[in-house]
Protein backbone atom coordinates (compact mmCIF):
# COMPACT_ATOMS: atom_id res chain seq x y z
CA UNK A 1 0.00 0.00 0.00
CA UNK A 2 1.45 3.33 -1.03
CA UNK A 3 1.74 6.15 1.48
CA UNK A 4 -0.01 9.43 0.97
CA UNK A 5 1.83 12.54 -0.06
CA UNK A 6 2.02 15.34 2.46
CA UNK A 7 2.75 19.03 2.29
CA UNK A 8 5.76 20.08 4.35
CA UNK A 9 6.17 23.75 5.16
CA UNK A 10 9.23 25.95 5.34
CA UNK A 11 10.23 28.74 7.71
CA UNK A 12 10.81 31.95 5.76
CA UNK A 13 12.31 34.77 7.85
CA UNK A 14 11.72 38.52 7.79
CA UNK A 15 13.81 41.28 9.30
CA UNK A 16 12.04 44.59 9.97
CA UNK A 17 9.21 43.42 7.71
CA UNK A 18 11.47 42.55 4.75
CA UNK A 19 11.35 38.96 3.51
CA UNK A 20 14.82 37.42 3.38
CA UNK A 21 14.00 35.87 0.02
CA UNK A 22 17.61 34.85 -0.64
CA UNK A 23 17.87 32.83 2.59
CA UNK A 24 19.21 29.31 2.24
CA UNK A 25 18.99 28.27 5.88
CA UNK A 26 17.04 29.45 8.95
CA UNK A 27 17.71 27.81 12.33
CA UNK A 28 16.05 28.99 15.54
CA UNK A 29 15.46 27.91 19.12
CA UNK A 30 14.37 29.26 22.47
CA UNK A 31 17.52 29.06 24.60
CA UNK A 32 16.41 28.12 28.11
CA UNK A 33 18.88 28.78 30.92
CA UNK A 34 16.89 27.14 33.75
CA UNK A 35 19.10 25.26 36.21
CA UNK A 36 18.14 21.74 37.26
CA UNK A 37 17.85 21.18 41.00
CA UNK A 38 19.06 17.75 42.05
CA UNK A 39 19.48 16.36 45.55
CA UNK A 40 21.03 13.22 47.00
CA UNK A 41 17.71 11.89 48.26
CA UNK A 42 15.05 13.35 45.97
CA UNK A 43 17.09 13.17 42.74
CA UNK A 44 15.64 15.66 40.24
CA UNK A 45 13.52 18.03 42.31
CA UNK A 46 12.71 20.86 39.92
CA UNK A 47 14.32 23.92 38.40
CA UNK A 48 15.62 27.33 39.31
CA UNK A 49 14.32 29.70 36.63
CA UNK A 50 16.96 31.33 34.48
CA UNK A 51 16.92 33.77 31.61
CA UNK A 52 15.37 32.75 28.30
CA UNK A 53 16.13 34.10 24.84
CA UNK A 54 15.43 33.26 21.24
CA UNK A 55 18.45 32.44 19.10
CA UNK A 56 18.42 32.32 15.30
CA UNK A 57 21.05 31.75 12.64
CA UNK A 58 20.41 32.70 9.03
CA UNK A 59 22.46 32.00 5.90
CA UNK A 60 21.64 33.78 2.66
CA UNK A 61 22.91 34.97 -0.69
CA UNK A 62 23.07 38.60 -1.74
CA UNK A 63 22.76 39.25 -5.49
CA UNK A 64 25.32 41.45 -7.24
CA UNK A 65 24.47 45.03 -6.33
CA UNK A 66 22.62 43.87 -3.21
CA UNK A 67 22.80 45.74 0.06
CA UNK A 68 21.93 43.07 2.65
CA UNK A 69 25.50 42.57 3.94
CA UNK A 70 26.04 46.28 4.60
CA UNK A 71 22.60 46.66 6.22
CA UNK A 72 23.20 43.71 8.53
CA UNK A 73 26.62 45.11 9.45
CA UNK A 74 25.01 48.46 10.33
CA UNK A 75 22.36 46.74 12.48
CA UNK A 76 25.16 44.96 14.34
CA UNK A 77 27.54 47.90 14.73
CA UNK A 78 24.81 50.34 15.78
CA UNK A 79 23.25 47.77 18.12
CA UNK A 80 19.92 48.53 16.44
CA UNK A 81 16.94 46.62 17.78
CA UNK A 82 15.31 44.78 14.89
CA UNK A 83 12.11 42.77 14.55
CA UNK A 84 12.39 39.19 13.34
CA UNK A 85 9.41 37.24 12.06
CA UNK A 86 9.51 33.56 11.13
CA UNK A 87 6.47 32.06 9.44
CA UNK A 88 5.45 28.40 9.55
CA UNK A 89 4.04 28.03 6.04
CA UNK A 90 2.54 24.66 6.98
CA UNK A 91 -0.02 26.26 9.29
CA UNK A 92 0.35 30.04 8.88
CA UNK A 93 1.49 30.67 12.46
CA UNK A 94 4.12 33.33 13.08
CA UNK A 95 6.92 33.74 15.57
CA UNK A 96 7.62 37.47 16.09
CA UNK A 97 10.19 38.98 18.42
CA UNK A 98 12.70 41.81 18.79
CA UNK A 99 16.41 41.62 19.40
CA UNK A 100 19.88 42.24 18.04
CA UNK A 101 21.86 41.10 14.99
CA UNK A 102 25.25 39.57 15.80
CA UNK A 103 28.18 37.84 14.13
CA UNK A 104 27.58 39.12 10.60
CA UNK A 105 29.97 37.46 8.17
CA UNK A 106 30.46 37.06 4.45
CA UNK A 107 32.36 34.46 2.47
CA UNK A 108 33.12 33.51 -1.09
CA UNK A 109 35.24 30.90 -2.78
CA UNK A 110 36.08 29.68 -6.26
CA UNK A 111 33.13 28.08 -7.98
CA UNK A 112 30.73 28.93 -5.15
CA UNK A 113 28.17 31.66 -4.60
CA UNK A 114 28.94 34.28 -1.98
CA UNK A 115 27.30 33.67 1.37
CA UNK A 116 26.20 35.93 4.20
CA UNK A 117 25.56 34.59 7.69
CA UNK A 118 24.28 36.26 10.81
CA UNK A 119 22.99 35.40 14.24
CA UNK A 120 20.09 36.94 16.09
CA UNK A 121 19.44 37.06 19.84
CA UNK A 122 16.15 38.33 21.16
CA UNK A 123 13.21 37.95 23.46
CA UNK A 124 11.83 34.39 23.74
CA UNK A 125 8.84 33.76 21.50
CA UNK A 126 6.50 31.04 20.26
CA UNK A 127 4.48 30.52 17.09
CA UNK A 128 0.99 31.99 17.41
Amino acid sequence: MAGSLKYYGIYPAYINGELLSEATSVDFNNDNKDSDVETLVLNFSGITPGSDKLMANVSLHDPVGGTMLSRLQKFELNKEIVKIKIVDTGNGKQLVTEGLVRNVSGSSSVGQSSDIKFSFVGLPAAFE
